[in-house]
């Protein structure tokens, strides 16, 4: 069995429920005033294509997306900036074409 497997007696993968539990993470984060939840998420989100690279292909739009909209927040601190760039960088890493392709 894998991370990008269904495990026994699931209805989605594992790479599924981690997207679900950074969504829901995000969510929380809103509310911090210090957004050390985000941090953590997008260090899972990099953690991720560190790890999985040329596995999760259909995944880095959606990560794109996550730090797009996270970076349109007002009064971001700047630990929580400096993550969401390193997270958007790593999407470079993953595969430059297809990043700048989206990011278009």
């Amino acid at each position: 069995m894998t991370f990008l497997s269904v495990g026994e007696n699931q209805s989605q993968t594992y790479i599924a429920l981690t997207f679900n539990f950074v969504e829901k993470v995000l969510k929380i984060n809103v509310e911090s005033p210090d957004k050390l939840d985000g941090i953590v998420a997008m260090k899972i989100l990099i953690a991720m294509i560190e790890n999985l690279r040329g596995k999760i292909d259909e995944a880095i739009p959606y990560i794109i997306k996550i730090c797009i909209e996270q970076l349109s927040q007002p009064k971001l601190p700047k630990s929580y900036k400096s993550m969401i760039i390193q997270c958007l960088t790593m999407c470079f890493w993953y595969n430059n074409v297809a990043t700048f392709h989206i990011l278009e």
